[in-house]
């Protein structure tokens, strides 16, 4: 077996494709020592909220504190986080998945969740996607959901895009229940904008 050291490998000028290996090249072996994400996932990272929190009814409300890093492990750099408004480390394809749990005595309501994104630092945010849903009471005096919204965004410039969560009630005040797992945020990066 043969063994190329070298510094620096580039396309020669003009082009923009680098092909290792021929059309029977099937497996790539990572070597003892190579970092595992070479080719992998650059950024994966997860939060969620740290303490239950009550929404008003009928307020559509920014989840915009308590938000806590899950430290079971993460991928590259770290999103960064204040007042509930998410920093991107890099540009590039990210997924983002948004749950969101509930808890209410006595009645039924309509509920919804949103991922909003901004382009201009956080000064405006848009919404990019939303998930509703409606809990009915059939015994008790107990309504409980947890609901989910996840997609993909496109992060242009690292330096203006935010992104930030939202929720909203119908009928009386709700409590929202915090803890991994109930109300939480994860972003991953995908590829290349």
């Amino acid at each position: 077996m043969s063994k190329i050291l070298v510094d620096t490998i580039d396309t020669r000028s003009g082009t923009s494709t680098l092909t290792l290996g021929s059309s029977n090249l099937t497996t790539l072996t990572k070597a003892s020592g190579v970092n595992a994400n070479f080719a992998g996932l650059s950024v994966a990272d997860e939060w969620y909220v740290s303490s239950s929190f009550t929404v008003d009814a009928g307020t559509m409300t920014v989840v915009s504190s308590n938000w806590t890093r899950n430290n079971n492990g993460h991928i590259g750099t770290n999103m960064s986080e204040s007042s509930g408004v998410f920093t991107f480390p890099s540009t590039g394809i990210y997924l983002i998945t948004y749950q969101h749990s509930m808890y209410k005595d006595g009645d039924s309501r309509h509920s919804e969740i949103q991922i909003q994104t901004s382009s201009d630092s956080g000064s405006s945010f848009g919404t990019i996607g939303s998930a509703d849903a409606f809990v009915q009471q059939t015994s008790g005096n107990n309504t409980h959901a947890t609901w989910c919204v996840s997609l993909m965004h496109d992060v242009t410039n690292a330096s203006t895009h935010r992104a930030r969560f939202r929720v909203q009630h119908t009928g009386s005040s709700v409590t929202n229940y915090a803890g991994k797992g109930r109300i939480q945020a994860t972003f991953i990066r995908l590829g290349d904008t």
